[in-house]
């Protein structure tokens, strides 16, 4: 019999921490896997070491504040809460991270994003990408649904014959996507509607 499945579900009290919640639940419940929610309070060892009491008490305000977050979003009586663990760690987010999932031994672990792309992104780094080059497991993204501008592929029919050789000013790009339910997909038909027999 396999081990249960461990997920870490790295816990920020931002924006990002509602869709790791969410997910890491969605992922867990159901079936036998662990959810250990992780709470990184930033930090060094060597600061730890020179003031060992403000270190305590920032883990144990950490804690006090994981269980009122979790909280807010389980009661203590749901059956759910025995597949969960609560963790504070100290140190830099990603390598705490990283070190939380190798402790655990985590099957995946699960983190949020602010959603920050281009120049912000590569000014003021990202912990997700950070994480993605240590972890020593898989690693998914959680983050809220947001299709603001874009815009769904026109739905554009394939052309006639008459087409073939049109003029370069007629020309424009098509964008197949054609979902078939598998027991209805042929294995002998290219997805361009060519069958593989008048392939030479």
């Amino acid at each position: 019999m396999s081990s249960p499945q461990i997920i870490v579900a790295a816990i920020e009290f931002d924006s990002t921490a509602d869709p790791v919640w969410s997910l890491a639940k969605t992922m867990a419940e159901g079936r036998e896997a662990h959810v250990h929610l992780a709470h990184v309070v930033r930090g060094s060892e060597g600061y730890a070491r020179s003031h060992p009491e403000v270190i305590s008490k920032l883990l144990q305000e950490g804690q006090s504040e994981l269980q009122a977050w979790l909280a807010a979003r389980i009661s203590a009586d749901n059956p759910f809460c025995n597949q969960l663990t609560l963790g504070i760690v100290l140190g830099k987010t990603a390598d705490a991270l990283v070190q939380v999932a190798t402790d655990v031994d985590a099957d995946m672990l699960v983190l949020g994003t602010h959603g920050r792309k281009g120049v912000e992104r590569l000014v003021l780094g990202s912990i997700a990408a950070q994480v993605f080059r240590l972890a020593p497991c898989s690693v998914l993204v959680a983050r809220t649904k947001d299709y603001h501008g874009l815009t769904k592929s026109p739905s554009i029919a394939p052309r006639g014959p008459h087409h073939v050789g049109a003029s370069k000013e007629g020309a424009h790009t098509y964008h197949y996507h054609r979902a078939n339910p598998y027991s209805t997909y042929d294995s002998s038909i290219y997805p361009t509607g060519t069958s593989r027999e008048s392939i030479h």
